[in-house]
């Protein structure tokens, strides 16, 4: 099975620019074919097809090294992992960042911790709790490199979740679909209040040649969050700013 896929893997890395490796391949391919098992059950996932699995999930998170290059050894946090999408996928690739996976629901927790341990991963951990609250929590507020967050919320939301964790200088990352322009635009008032300034759209298709178009939003931290966001747990999904 293995075999019969890896050429086509290898092409689609090599069509969006990213380096295969045989080793990092043997880890993706154990990460995928769990979210095959049990993502669907965990409501990660709706794609059945191995395939889809590597182009909708695995190189759609790689698209961030397209985007920016990530320092060697940040710090980042990927929030609302759901299953490790992107921060696992992140992590396989780039083994040298330092990666946090936080995730509200204990299940997805428990699949997350199982996966790392099958790929014998270091310099990655799962955190679990509620955006609301961790980012509030001294060592997790404005200590990252690099927040990322993918499939979670509207933009604005995204923002009140994500900023508070990235440092000054540091970078928060919304990955979206392709109609994303409407979404920029409300946002821009929470993100400004929140300490961002927004630094460019990135859009471009997933390799596979079926003209999937994906966006990766990019926020620089210009200023520190004020002390009294995020609020409290619920409250920005059901008032954005």
């Amino acid at each position: 099975m293995v075999d019969d896929i890896r050429k086509d893997i290898e092409s689609m890395f090599n069509e969006a620019g990213l380096l295969f490796d045989v080793d990092k391949f043997a880890s993706f391919f154990i990460f995928t074919e769990k979210l095959l098992r049990e993502g669907v059950e965990l409501g990660v996932t709706s794609v059945k097809e191995r395939l889809d699995i590597w182009r909708k999930h695995i190189l759609d998170s790689l698209l961030l090294f397209k985007v920016w290059q990530v320092p060697f050894g940040s710090r980042l946090i990927d929030v609302g992992s759901g299953g490790g999408l992107p921060g696992i996928a992140l992590k396989i690739y780039r083994q040298d960042l330092e990666v946090t996976l936080l995730e509200s629901q204990r299940r997805r927790v428990a699949f997350m911790e199982g996966t790392l341990r099958d790929l014998s991963l270091k310099g990655i951990s799962c955190l679990w709790g509620r955006a609301e609250d961790m980012g509030r929590r001294p060592g997790l507020r404005e200590s990252y490199d690099l927040v990322v967050a993918r499939a979670v919320a509207t933009l604005s939301v995204l923002a009140e979740y994500c900023l508070p964790f990235a440092r000054l200088g540091g970078k928060f990352v919304a990955y979206k679909g392709p109609n994303v322009e409407e979404e920029v635009k409300l946002a821009g008032k929470a993100i400004r209040v929140l300490g961002g300034e927004l630094a460019g759209v990135w859009q471009g298709q997933l390799p596979g040649g079926k003209g999937e178009m994906r966006s990766l939003v990019i926020v620089h931290k210009v200023n520190p969050t004020p002390a009294k966001y995020p609020r409290r747990a619920g409250l920005p999904a059901k008032r954005s700013l």
